[in-house]
């Protein structure tokens, strides 16, 4: 926020029990002691300031206050008067502001967001910070004055209720098919399979796999679309005592080949259809259709294992820092925790979409919830998701409850809000949840209840949840409080518990925690830490690696990752691998990825490379890149746009500033750096790249592909909106991703008629003349491209 001196802030007046307005010291010690407590609740380490001294009609001035934990207080001290001499007048951004009185220093105005009761706190623990540093001269920053005292209470472990029912899966939804054998378990489509036919056919596919050796602790590869059969081959696995590793059927061969050398199962299923993808090699590969055939005719099978809440369950890859993925092991007991919440109640009348792919976390919770409640699992079909399908699916099955990413989410409120239209308890996370969509959904829906999720894959998909009693107020949405079974606490570098309001990294513990990395051990110990309290011991913690901070109420905010790791469309990703992949290729020599926000809000890889020899044809380079990306990673990893510079930007440290990287000019990989985007010529192509220019946020030649040009999936069913909205007509997805460039799907809609609401061929010359006049006039209002 801005502010000059013209408007100068009234002065900020504490409440009569809150501690007084005034610091008893000088200007420039009140002001350090303010930031240093800003730093340590914060993590900012750039504090800009407003003050003005007691003179009448002094004006206000400004400046920066560079703190680090690591500073002594006096040389914070030094620093503040040189900030104060060097001050600027005018307008400027403020954090705090200050003004210097006879009897000390006061504070004008709180920071933003500050509430009367964390002021007084800042105020006290500023006061007895300066006090300490004045008692033990040359102390650091982080050595004074522990956060704990009561000035500024912490909270210590926050734990959920326990786990109720440690029976595991296949024993409930055994229980399940007993109960309600004619009950509708899995549906998709025109299929109906019901829970007695459920649990025979996992049985009977089960014994099979026995009979195979597959035993307790043994890890079978699953690779097959979403369907009834999928769900029957994991159910069959768990049954079996094993463990399945759910492969994505979209992931190339090349990581394909990588997860099973790391995982080495004891068997792979696949379907027909995917079985030609799936490398070579010793582990026998089985065919599911051929397996579930021969289940269905062999007799009833004899008694299985049964496994126990501490035998595996599954093994869920996640991105790894060092270029390697990891194989997150998860117990059955991980598993019963989540799907007996606390936090909401379902039972036999909800249907629950199965959307997520079985490779992501979000799908244990979507599964294995609805089939040991007895619920029906409503499968969404194989392919590509799009609002209208999915509001096609919702409706028909009259879908209850549904979980989608954040990404997701705020695309088919934006889109197609109709989907939520008799959903009883929407879950959204994986990702920071916009709060306006949600209020947005909930208006629209009033019957409907959200909940926001949060947890890392290696404490079983929840951690906390959040859900509102209504429209939320706020800009950002809390993660809420710890689920059964899980045990939360926030700590700082010394894995001292923070105050609250103060930033810190986020650990948790309890029933959900994985077992650790499969077959690492030193990744293991680095993430999953002995539990320091006392009482528990042989206990351990999880350290997240996000950060966060305790709110007045309880709840806990999400403030992002300590590290590179980020969240796109919903899977957890390390930077670090996608680096690792493009410095292994000749054409690079060095790399750093960001994940920035893009043009629909959600996150969007973006790779920096000083590229091996002299880039002569960058073009060929960016094409050679992504090829061999897309043969390496899954599409969700493949980065949005490529740029080239001629060395990475280091900081004091001698490691690479990421924050410097965004403001440095480099050359886009794949145009020319002398030629510019190729301007629209037609009406028609000025009105599409009208629309390009709405949802990608810049101007794109005519000739540029949508997907190189930073497009995705989502962004698409945006781009469809916009163009069936400037057009007055109905354009198809399968038209988009067959003509990616303005001219070829300017062609397109030139050559075709698209108006299905009027039947076909009922484009007439009216109907063209008008959609150049709508082009003439996007022209004149200035709304189509520069060029």
């Amino acid at each position: 926020m801005m502010r000059s001196e013209a408007s100068a802030p009234a002065e900020f007046r504490l409440p009569d029990e809150a501690v007084k307005p005034a610091l008893d010291t000088d200007l420039a010690r009140a002001l350090a002691a303010l930031a240093a407590v800003l730093q340590r609740r914060d993590g900012t380490e750039r504090v800009p300031v407003a003050w003005r001294t007691p003179e009448a009609g002094s004006p206000f001035r400004h400046g920066v206050v560079d703190v680090s934990p690591g500073l002594v207080f006096d040389v914070l001290v030094d620093r503040v008067r040189t900030v104060l001499d060097e001050g600027r007048t005018g307008a400027g951004e403020a954090v705090l502001t200050l003004e210097a009185v006879p009897d000390g220093v006061r504070l004008l105005r709180p920071p933003e967001g500050y509430s009367d009761a964390e002021t007084g706190r800042l105020l006290t623990r500023a006061a007895a910070l300066a006090d300490d540093a004045m008692r033990r001269t040359g102390t650091r920053l982080c050595d004074l004055a522990p956060e704990t005292d009561d000035a500024l209470p912490s909270r210590h472990w926050t734990t959920g209720p326990p786990t109720a029912d440690t029976r595991t899966v296949p024993a409930r939804i055994a229980a399940q098919a007993a109960e309600r054998p004619d009950s509708p378990a899995v549906v998709c489509g025109d299929t109906v399979l019901r829970y007695g036919e459920l649990h025979g056919r996992a049985q009977a596919l089960a014994a099979r796999l026995v009979a195979k050796g597959v035993r307790p602790e043994s890890v079978v590869a699953i690779r097959a679309d979403r369907s009834p059969e999928l769900v029957i081959a994991l159910l069959a696995v768990v049954s079996a005592g094993a463990a399945y590793l759910a492969l994505d059927p979209e992931q190339p061969r090349d990581r394909i080949e990588r997860l099973l050398g790391d995982a080495r199962p004891a068997l792979v299923l696949a379907a027909s259809a995917h079985l030609a993808a799936l490398p070579t090699g010793e582990t026998e590969v089985l065919n599911l259709d051929d397996e579930l055939a021969a289940a269905d005719l062999a007799p009833v099978p004899a008694r299985l294992p049964d496994p126990r809440p501490g035998h595996l369950a599954y093994v869920s890859y996640t991105s790894g820092s060092t270029g390697e993925p990891k194989g997150v092991a998860v117990p059955h007991l991980g598993v019963t925790r989540l799907v007996d919440p606390d936090w909401a109640r379902f039972g036999p009348e909800d249907v629950f979409l199965q959307i997520a792919p079985v490779a992501f976390d979000a799908s244990t919770f979507e599964i294995w919830t609805c089939l040991v409640h007895g619920a029906t699992l409503a499968v969404y079909p194989p392919g590509r998701i799009t609002p209208e399908l999915l509001a096609e699916t919702v409706q028909r099955h009259g879908v209850t409850v549904l979980s989608l990413t954040a990404g997701l989410f705020h695309q088919v409120a934006d889109t197609a809000p109709e989907v939520f239209a008799g959903v009883r308890r929407l879950v959204a996370g994986g990702d920071v949840v916009s709060a306006q969509h949600v209020r947005d959904t909930l208006r629209a829906h009033p019957g409907l209840t959200f909940t926001h999720a949060y947890g890392p894959t290696e404490n079983t998909t929840f951690t906390t949840v959040w859900t509102p009693d209504g429209p939320p107020p706020g800009e950002y949405l809390p993660i809420g409080r710890p689920i059964r079974g899980t045990g939360v606490v926030i700590l700082d570098e010394s894995l001292v518990p923070v105050p609250i309001g103060a930033v810190g990294e986020l650990y948790t513990s309890g029933d959900g925690l994985a077992r650790g990395y499969l077959g690492r051990p030193a990744a293991t110990a680095e993430r999953f830490l002995p539990d320091p309290r006392p009482g528990v011991y042989g206990a351990r913690m999880y350290r997240t690696g996000d950060l966060a901070r305790w709110l007045e109420n309880g709840d806990i905010q999400f403030l992002g990752r300590a590290d590179t790791q980020v969240k796109i469309r919903g899977y957890r990703v390390e930077t670090g691998e996608i680096e690792a992949r493009l410095r292994a290729s000749q054409d690079v020599r060095d790399a750093a990825v960001l994940a920035p926000l893009g043009a629909s809000g959600a996150r969007e890889l973006v790779a920096y490379l000083v590229l091996a020899g002299d880039g002569a044809n960058p073009a060929g380079v960016a094409e050679r890149l992504r090829r061999g990306l897309t043969e390496q990673l899954p599409p969700y990893m493949i980065p949005h746009r490529l740029y080239a510079l001629p060395a990475l930007p280091l900081n004091a440290n001698g490691k690479v500033d990421r924050g410097a990287l965004a403001g440095t000019e480099a050359l886009e990989l794949g145009r020319r750096p002398d030629a510019g985007p190729t301007a629209p010529g037609s009406e028609l192509e000025r009105l599409v790249a009208s629309a390009w220019r709405d949802v990608l946020g810049r101007d794109t030649g005519v000739h540029e592909n949508f997907f190189e040009a930073g497009g995705d999936s989502l962004l698409l069913l945006r781009l469809r909106a916009r163009l069936s909205q400037l057009l007055g007509r109905k354009v198809p997805t399968v038209a988009l991703f067959s003509h990616p460039t303005i001219r070829d799907l300017a062609d397109h809609l030139d050559a075709e008629p698209l108006r299905p609401d009027r039947g076909p061929g009922a484009d007439t010359p009216r109907d063209r003349q008008a959609l150049r006049e709508r082009a003439r006039r996007l022209g004149a209002e200035g709304r189509g491209p520069r060029s």
